[in-house]
C-alpha cells in the first residue's frame, strides 16, 4: 500500500511540475517559426534578424549581465549604459548603478542609491537553436525607445516609421531608422540611427584632479569637482612599453565626413595634427591619424560608434541660415573607466562669424582681411584655428583658463616668443586671436592665430602618460603630482574654470588676449580697433547692402566692451591656484592695490569719458533705424548703454562684497572708500568747473551710478551664484559695505548742490536737480 501511495505522489508532482513549466514556456515558440528562411541575419556578439519590419534580437546567455552601450546618434550623442538579465520567461533591459574602476559607484540617478532601472520587458519568442540563446522582439527598442533610454519621449505614428538597415559588426549593433513624430510644427518625419555597444574590457582609469583641465567620465565640460571620479581619455597603450617614445597599438583616428570641402581639408588636418608634439611628450608618437573614410567598407556608416569623425554640418543654403556656423565637439564614454570610445568634431557650413570675429581683430594687421570676402587661404587658417580647439575636446580637455593672466606681456609682441609659445598658453582659452600687436611690429599673419601651445603639451603628458610600474589610480598618485607641482613655479600651467565675466578674476575671462598687465594690453586692443573702424567701409563696399558693415560695427563695439570687461576684473580681483592639501600658500591672492587703483583710473579715461571714436559718422549714418533696438541711430544711445554696462560691471553688489572681504583680510587693501573717491573724482569731475556742463553721455552715466549705489544699499540678499564661496558668508550683516555707500551718496549730495550755484546751463541744471531729486528719493 505504501508503495502504491509514493508512485501516485510522484506521478502528481511530476504532473504538476511539467503543468507549471508549460506555463512558464506558453509564449516560447519553436525557433524556426520565429526565425524563418525570410530573416536576413546579421551575426556579432548579439545575432540580428530583420524580416521586414520586425527586428529580432537573439541574445546569446554568455551576453546576459555584460555591459553595454545604448546609443541614440545626433550631433551630440546621448547615451545610456545597460544589461540584459533574465527572470522566468523574460529578458530585461536593466539601466544599473555604475561600479566604476577607481573604487565608488556612479548612481543611476544623482543623489539615489537606487540600484537599477529597468526602461522595458520583452517576451522571450524562443530559444537558439543550441539552446544557448534567448530571441526577443526588439522591433519598440528602436522604433519607439522606452523612457529613461535617449530618443524616447516623442508620440510616435505607428504606421509611419521603418527600420531601413541593420548592421552588425566589431561588437556593434547600428540600427538604422525613419520615424514620423509629432513636433510643435506638427508631424514631421526623421531619421534615427542607434547603436548598441558591447563595452570594452575595462582599461585602468586615471584620477581625476581638479588642477587639470580634463574632463571626467560623464561631465561634459561641467565645473564639478567630485571627490573620485575617473578622467576622459583614450585608451592609449605602447606597441613597446620599455621604449620612451612607441607608436601606440591603436592610434586615435578620425575620419573625414564627406561633406568636408576639399580645399579645407589640409587644413583641418594640420589643426588635429598639430596635437602630435603633446602626445610625443607623454611617450607616443604617430598618436593622431586623420584620414578619408574608407572606399571599400560596405558597413562604413557616419553614424557609428566604430568611427570618429570631422563632421560638417552645413546649413547656410537654408533661407534665414545664411550667416550660420558653429563648431563643438561631442564624445561618448565608458563611465566605468572614464575611456573615451568615440570622439566627434562638429563643425558648421558657415564662414561669416569666422570672418567677423578676425575682421575685428585683425584686419589691421592682415591686409587679407581688409576686403569681404576673404581669400581661401586665411580661410583655411581660420578653420585650422577652429578644429585645433574643437580636437582638444576630443581629447579629454575642458574649456577653461589655462594661465592667460600669467602670460608675460612684453611677450605678445615678440616674434620668437610667438612662434614658439604663442600668444596664449592653451588651444582651449578662449583668447582668440591676438589683437594688441601693433602694425610696426611687422608681425606675420600666421602668428596671429592662437594654436597649441605649451599648456597643451603640459596637459596632455600629465593626462596620457603611461607609467609602467602603476598597476592601480591610486600607484599612479606620486608622479602625477610631480606634474601637476610644476605649476608652482610655471604659472601658465595652472587651469581656472571659467566664471561670470564681471567677477573678480582676471585669469577667467574668454575673447580677449590676457597677459599679465590687461591695463596695457587693453589699450594695445583700442588702437586697433580705432583702425578697425576706419577698415569697415572699404571693406564692405562690394557689398549689396549695410548687414555685413552693421555687424562689423556691432562686433567691434562688443570687443571693446569685452576689453574693458578685463580691465574691471582687477578691481577687488585676485589669482587663484588650485592646491591639494600638501601644497603650500594661500588658494586666493588679492590683486595689488595700486595695479586696482590704475585699473579705475583708467576705466574713468577710458570708458567713463566718452570714447566718441566708436561713433565714426560714415557709419553711424548708414545704420537702420533698428540698431540696438533704439528708434534712433546716434552716439549717445550706442555710446552711452556700454558705458554704463561696464560700470554696472564694476558697481555689482557681489563686487562691492568681495573688495570688502579683501579689506578685512589684506593689508593696505584698495578699499571700497578708496574706490568711491575715485569714482567720485572721475564721474563727476565737472562739479569743480566755474562754470559746470554736462554731456549728454556723462548725464547717462551720472545718473546710472546714482541708480546703482542706492540699488546696493538696498537690503535684499545678492544673487550669491556669483559669490565665491569665502565671500558668500553674512553678506547682510555687512553693514559696513551699505554705511560707506550711503556715505557716499551723501558726499555726492553736497556736491550737487554747491555745484548748481556755479551752473548756468538749463539742461545741465536739470540733469543735476534730477540727481539731486533721486538721492533725496532713497529709502534708507
Amino acid at each position: 500500500m505504501k508503495k502504491i501511495i509514493l508512485i501516485a505522489l510522484l506521478l502528481f508532482c511530476t504532473i504538476s511540475t511539467l503543468t507549471y513549466a508549460q506555463g512558464i514556456t506558453s509564449t516560447i515558440k519553436p525557433y524556426n517559426e520565429i526565425i524563418t528562411s525570410e530573416v536576413v541575419t546579421k551575426k556579432d556578439f548579439l545575432q540580428v534578424h530583420l524580416l521586414k519590419n520586425k527586428l529580432y534580437l537573439e541574445i546569446p546567455l554568455v551576453m546576459l549581465n555584460q555591459d553595454m552601450l545604448f546609443v541614440k546618434h545626433d550631433v551630440h550623442s546621448a547615451y545610456k549604459q545597460m544589461k540584459w538579465i533574465k527572470s522566468d520567461d523574460k529578458i530585461h533591459l536593466i539601466i544599473p548603478e555604475i561600479q566604476s574602476r577607481v573604487g565608488n559607484i556612479i548612481p543611476v540617478i544623482k543623489g539615489s542609491t537606487t540600484k537599477k532601472i529597468t526602461p522595458a520587458t520583452f517576451p522571450i519568442m524562443a530559444m537558439g537553436r543550441n539552446k544557448s540563446s534567448y530571441v526577443i522582439d526588439a522591433t519598440s527598442l528602436f522604433l519607439n525607445p522606452p523612457g529613461q533610454l535617449p530618443g524616447s519621449g516623442h508620440i510616435i505614428f505607428d504606421d509611419l516609421m521603418a527600420i531601413n538597415k541593420v548592421i552588425a559588426t566589431d561588437n556593434t549593433i547600428e540600427v538604422k531608422t525613419t520615424k514620423t513624430i509629432t513636433s510643435k510644427d506638427g508631424p514631421i518625419t526623421v531619421d534615427a540611427d542607434f547603436s548598441l555597444l558591447l563595452l570594452p574590457e575595462p582599461m585602468m582609469p586615471r584620477l581625476f584632479d581638479h588642477r587639470m583641465g580634463f574632463g571626467f567620465e560623464g561631465s561634459g565640460s561641467g565645473n564639478r569637482k567630485p571627490t573620485r571620479a575617473a578622467i576622459a581619455r583614450w585608451r592609449l597603450e605602447k606597441k613597446h612599453p620599455n621604449q620612451a617614445v612607441s607608436d601606440p597599438i591603436k592610434a586615435i583616428t578620425l575620419y573625414f565626413d564627406p561633406a568636408t570641402p576639399a580645399k579645407l581639408k589640409p587644413y583641418l588636418k594640420a589643426g588635429v595634427e598639430a596635437w602630435l608634439p603633446a602626445f610625443e611628450d607623454a611617450g607616443f608618437k604617430n598618436a593622431i591619424v586623420v584620414k578619408e573614410p574608407p572606399v571599400n567598407d560596405k558597413n562604413w556608416s557616419l553614424n557609428s560608434m566604430r568611427y570618429s569623425y570631422i563632421r560638417w554640418f552645413d546649413e547656410t543654403h537654408y533661407r534665414g541660415k545664411e550667416n550660420y556656423g558653429s563648431a563643438g565637439a561631442g564624445i561618448i564614454t565608458d563611465h566605468r573607466t572614464g575611456e573615451i570610445l568615440k570622439g566627434d568634431v562638429l563643425l558648421g557650413g558657415g564662414y561669416n562669424y569666422l570672418f567677423n570675429r578676425y575682421f575685428v581683430r585683425c584686419s589691421p594687421l592682415d591686409a587679407r582681411a581688409q576686403k569681404y570676402p576673404f581669400p581661401d587661404d586665411l580661410m583655411g587658417e581660420l578653420f585650422q584655428s577652429l578644429i585645433a580647439h574643437e580636437v582638444g575636446h576630443v581629447f579629454g580637455l575642458r574649456d577653461g583658463n589655462y594661465g592667460e593672466y600669467m602670460y608675460p606681456f612684453e611677450k605678445m609682441r615678440d616674434k620668437v616668443w610667438l612662434e614658439r609659445m604663442g600668444h596664449t598658453p592653451s588651444m582651449m582659452n578662449y583668447a582668440r586671436e591676438n589683437f594688441i600687436i601693433q602694425p610696426e611690429d611687422h608681425i606675420p599673419p600666421a602668428l596671429l592665430h592662437q594654436k597649441v601651445g605649451p599648456t597643451d603639451l603640459y596637459s596632455i603628458r600629465w593626462g596620457y602618460t603611461p607609467f609602467n610600474d602603476a598597476h592601480t589610480p591610486d600607484d599612479e598618485l606620486p608622479y602625477l603630482e610631480k606634474i601637476v607641482s610644476e605649476q608652482n613655479t610655471i604659472p601658465w600651467y595652472r587651469f581656472r574654470k571659467s566664471f561670470s565675466p564681471f567677477l573678480y578674476e582676471p585669469e577667467t575671462l574668454d575673447e580677449i588676449v590676457e597677459s599679465s598687465n590687461p591695463i596695457k594690453a587693453t589699450a594695445l586692443g583700442i588702437q586697433n580697433l580705432k583702425r578697425v573702424l576706419q577698415l569697415i567701409p572699404s571693406a564692405t563696399q562690394n557689398e549689396r547692402g549695410d548687414q555685413i558693415k552693421k555687424k562689423l560695427y556691432k562686433e567691434t563695439l562688443n570687443l571693446w566692451v569685452n576689453q574693458m570687461k578685463m580691465v574691471v576684473s582687477l578691481i577687488g580681483g585676485h589669482t587663484t591656484q588650485h592646491k591639494s592639501g600638501a601644497q603650500e600658500g594661500t588658494v586666493h591672492n588679492p590683486i595689488p592695490a595700486s595695479r586696482q587703483k590704475e585699473a579705475v583710473a583708467f576705466l574713468i579715461k577710458e570708458a567713463f569719458h566718452p570714447p566718441l571714436w566708436m561713433a565714426p559718422p560714415n557709419i553711424l549714418n548708414r545704420l537702420e533705424v533698428d540698431f540696438d533696438a533704439n528708434p534712433i541711430s546716434n552716439s549717445v544711445n550706442i555710446i552711452a548703454p556700454r558705458q554704463i554696462k561696464i560700470l554696472e560691471g564694476l558697481l555689482s553688489k557681489p563686487r562691492l562684497e568681495n573688495i570688502e572681504v579683501i579689506r578685512r583680510t589684506t593689508k593696505n587693501a584698495y578699499s571700497l572708500i578708496d574706490l568711491l573717491e575715485d569714482l567720485h573724482e572721475g564721474l563727476w569731475s565737472e562739479l569743480k568747473s566755474r562754470a559746470v556742463e554736462i554731456n549728454p553721455y556723462r548725464q547717462e552715466m551720472q545718473m546710472a551710478y546714482i541708480t546703482m549705489l542706492k540699488k546696493s544699499i538696498e537690503t535684499e540678499n545678492p544673487d550669491k551664484r556669483y559669490l565665491p564661496q569665502f565671500a558668500i558668508s553674512k553678506y547682510d550683516a555687512l553693514s559696513y559695505t551699505r554705511g560707506v555707500l550711503f556715505s557716499a551718496l551723501k558726499t555726492l549730495e553736497k556736491s550737487i548742490e554747491d555745484a548748481l550755484k556755479n551752473t548756468k546751463d538749463s539742461v545741465t541744471k536739470a540733469h543735476l536737480e534730477l540727481c539731486l531729486l533721486e538721492i533725496k528719493q532713497h529709502k534708507s
